[in-house]
């Protein structure tokens, strides 16, 4: 991964190379595509029903008694979309798993297995293998040099 501070260098040489009425152009430029760029969810994941129901989040009984649907995908869409990259296309990575769902709402999780076969189920709501490989995918030579210094320090000394 390239030095940020030399990537900003090179920006702003960039900007001052472009002619003065193209400039203003080009910044609004770079700032949709920030603001269109990949992100984190607005709320980290809830660990326990207290905090789901400051969320707003439905178990699946309650979602079935209150919108009368067996649909388990459209229950995971409205209350676990924002976690979930097939939901939210502006995150740069999933936010949870099959795991989490067993651990949160099992009930939801049974649905889903009943309606939807393991490969179906996996494009929008993956395992935790797939979520440890998109994270492996996104860190930096510099992340993973660290990762391993620290392994080697952990085994070394216990």
């Amino acid at each position: 991964m390239k030095d940020p501070t030399k990537l900003k260098q090179k920006f702003w040489q960039a900007v001052e190379a472009t002619p003065e009425d193209r400039r203003e152009e080009l910044l609004q430029l770079v700032q949709t595509f920030a603001v269109n760029a990949k992100q984190q969810p607005a709320h980290p994941l809830p660990t326990n029903l207290k905090e789901m129901r400051k969320l707003g989040i439905k178990l699946y009984p309650e979602f079935k008694q209150e919108t009368g649907s067996t649909d388990s995908e459209k229950c995971l869409r409205q209350n676990w979309g924002e976690w979930l990259k097939a939901y939210n296309p502006k995150l740069d990575r999933d936010y949870m798993s099959l795991a989490d769902i067993r651990k949160l709402d099992p009930q939801l999780l049974g649905r889903l297995k009943k309606q939807y076969k393991t490969d179906e189920l996996h494009k929008f709501l993956p395992s935790l293998p797939l979520v440890n490989k998109q994270i492996a995918n996104n860190m930096t030579d510099d992340e993973r040099r660290e990762i391993g210094r620290l392994n080697a320090l952990y085994y070394t000394h216990v």
